[in-house]
């Protein structure tokens, strides 16, 4: 066994360390893998036409330090005429004589072949950053699929370095400080509120922003506004259908008006006996962007989204005017919808459900994030419809100028304050 030790001052050549001597300083101090605090973590996502595009990043492996302050760019082939393919993007570095770099490296797959797996040996050691999916005679990365391979256990994947040392210094002299810090952690965007104005219209960096699931320079309560005259497009919440059945695993965001936009009946006389699913207000809005001007003005019309919900489509009367029986659940995707009882407030306070399927199975209802972290609803003077069915004829009713919720004739005519989905 050899003893080794350093560093030491070298009289007349009589110590010598190497670049391994060097690296080797740091084992048990950080672990290989990816700094997560530090760019953008080396993120895989999509750029313009065939383009993948790896984003800044700092990483330790094998003693030595690899890093990269600006987006990386590889253009992908089309998709494969006879199949799929499968390339990869590896993180490696490579200490043959000849080569000694590290970096990013791109690999294209074969036709029906799996995802392309890192060399890993004493001189060229990868790990596996992502693989991207290329469907059949794809033309442009808008189906492409890509997989993130970060954090994930198992030697060849690129793991989140561990370290010991001294963090990073931040300065936080004010809330754009603090918010800065920590734009790049989408977690944090469903428990802060900002409330910044983004503009007129959707940019399209803020569209890749929402697309690839960073939310950069996204928060809650900011909102896009046309004019002054118009309502405001509220971000109410974020990836709130992510992990739904038939949430495609998409990054959304979930936007609200600020204000009324006109006023309308959930239905006639005869339109309730399917619960909310059933009326005239849900049929006319289902894919009914184009009733409300203002968030055309916003939005191109590519970027609106389904809702996946999971309701009731027919009740059954019991011995109590005040309950009915919830049957016949079904999926459906509208474009547009209200919100309910306990998106808004966290809670049914009307709206008494009474499961009446056997084995039925529905999504955990959530509060929208805005108003889960206190903030006040929006010009809280309107009184609007919610989606909650009370009786038989009747539906609920945010009382705006009593600031509680009440009920209102299914006939009646009062506010409608709409929610779409805005994808990438």
């Amino acid at each position: 066994m050899t003893e080794k030790s350093g560093f030491f001052v070298s009289i007349n050549g009589d110590r010598k360390y190497s670049a391994d001597d060097f690296g080797r300083m740091f084992d048990g101090v950080i672990s290989d893998g990816i700094f997560q605090n530090w760019g953008r973590g080396y993120q895989v996502i999509k750029g313009a036409g065939r383009e993948i595009i790896v984003q800044s990043g700092r990483a330790w492996l094998k003693g030595h330090w690899i890093e990269n302050d600006a987006n990386k760019l590889f253009s992908v082939n089309e998709g494969p005429t006879d199949g799929d393919r499968y390339d990869a993007i590896f993180l490696r570095v490579n200490k043959a004589s000849d080569v000694r770099i590290g970096g990013l490296r791109f690999v294209q797959g074969v036709v029906g072949g799996s995802v392309p797996q890192p060399t890993q040996s004493s001189e060229n050691f990868e790990v596996l950053l992502a693989y991207i999916k290329v469907p059949r005679g794809a033309k442009t990365n808008e189906i492409f699929e890509i997989t993130d391979c970060r954090g994930r256990t198992g030697f060849q994947y690129a793991q989140w370095a561990q370290s010991v040392m001294q963090p990073q210094q931040i300065t936080l002299r004010n809330k754009d400080d603090f918010l800065n810090a920590f734009n790049n952690d989408p977690n944090l965007k469903r428990v802060i509120t900002r409330g910044k104005d983004l503009g007129k219209t959707i940019t399209p960096a803020q569209a890749t922003a929402i697309r690839n699931g960073t939310f950069e320079n996204l928060w809650l309560g900011d909102y896009w506004q046309y004019n002054e005259n118009s309502c405001k497009w509220i971000i109410v919440d974020f990836d709130r259908t992510l992990d739904y059945m038939y949430g495609e695993g998409q990054h959304r965001i979930t936007v609200m008006s600020d204000r009324n936009l006109g006023i309308d009946n959930i239905g006639g006389p005869n339109w309730f006996s399917g619960g909310w699913n059933g009326t005239k207000m849900r049929n006319d809005y289902a894919n009914g962007m184009n009733r409300f001007a203002s968030a055309l003005q916003v939005f191109d019309s590519s970027n609106f989204r389904t809702i996946p919900v999971h309701e009731p489509h027919g009740y059954v009367n019991t011995g109590n005017s005040w309950e009915r029986i919830e049957t016949d659940w079904r999926w459906e995707f509208p474009k547009v919808t209200i919100p309910s009882e306990f998106e808004m407030f966290g809670s049914t306070i009307l709206h008494n459900r009474i499961n009446g399927d056997e084995n039925t199975v529905t999504q955990v209802p959530r509060q929208f994030s805005y108003f889960r972290v206190g903030n006040p609803v929006p010009n809280p003077a309107e009184t609007f419809w919610l989606r909650d069915q009370i009786t038989k004829t009747r539906f609920a009713l945010y009382y705006g100028d009593q600031r509680r919720i009440t009920w209102g004739e299914g006939t009646d005519k009062y506010g409608v304050r709409p929610i779409f989905s805005i994808g990438g």
